[in-house]
């Protein structure tokens, strides 16, 4: 899936998100349904079946394309002349997942990691994860810097396919304890967050879209930051 975003999809759709049937298919982090929203915001066309985007959500055709006629009748998504598909209202899409997205859900495991700043952490972290061979993508505030240089943080979040084993968090000095925490690891219920992951300045980082939604369960600066991503990378017509 491309990253790149192409900015003036117009709208003239007044549904209120939470009035879409499209809403209840995006409840889980990384359903399906979502999985295959997320691709569907690449800024290259796609198609319900031969499409490469759409082989990368691991749906198989006949599901995905009950997920495109509904999303068709939620009037999110539409086709053009050719028969491919294109989001009708990213805006409206975007604020739809954003309302029942539960970053929660996700296995959070917290701890804290001594170091003289949140950039320092975050290469730290990233290098060590990557050395180890373990899957992993850098989200919340962390990816929000990587992608927009936006404001400084603490609290460093990756995403990893596994838990790391305890060499490689006692390499990094990582102490498991909740309260104060400047690092969260994130096992997530499903690799749909790693779809449209990229290498940002050497660190493997999430989609804007993933980490948009990801930084609306954060503290610190993450609302300010989740407004810069979206005004920076996620632009489209209102």
């Amino acid at each position: 899936m491309r990253t790149s975003w192409r900015p003036g999809f117009e709208s003239s759709s007044t549904e209120s998100p939470t009035s879409s049937h499209a809403v209840d298919g995006l409840r889980r982090p990384s359903s399906p349904r979502a999985r295959a929203s997320h691709v569907a915001y690449s800024s290259t066309p796609i198609a319900p079946s031969g499409n490469r985007s759409w082989r990368e959500t691991g749906l198989d055709d006949g599901f995905t394309s009950k997920i495109v006629h509904r999303l068709e009748a939620d009037g999110l998504v539409e086709r053009d002349e050719s028969g491919a598909l294109r989001v009708q209202n990213p805006n409206l899409m975007l604020d739809a997942w954003a309302e029942v997205y539960a970053f929660e859900k996700h296995e959070i495991v917290r701890g804290h990691v001594t170091a003289r700043s949140g950039e320092e952490l975050l290469r730290r972290l990233g290098g060590a994860l990557k050395g180890d061979k373990i899957r992993h993508a850098a989200t919340g505030l962390g990816a929000a810097w990587l992608h927009t240089e936006f404001a400084g943080f603490r609290l460093v979040t990756f995403f990893v396919a596994s838990r790391p084993d305890d060499a490689l968090l006692e390499r990094v000095g990582f102490r498991e304890e909740p309260r104060g925490a400047n690092v969260w690891l994130v096992i997530p219920d499903d690799a749909g967050v790693f779809d449209g992951s990229a290498n940002k300045q050497g660190i493997a980082c999430v989609h804007p879209v993933q980490g948009y939604l990801d930084l609306l369960a954060h503290p610190e600066r993450a609302k300010e930051a989740a407004a810069e991503l979206r005004s920076s990378l996620l632009k489209w017509g209102s």
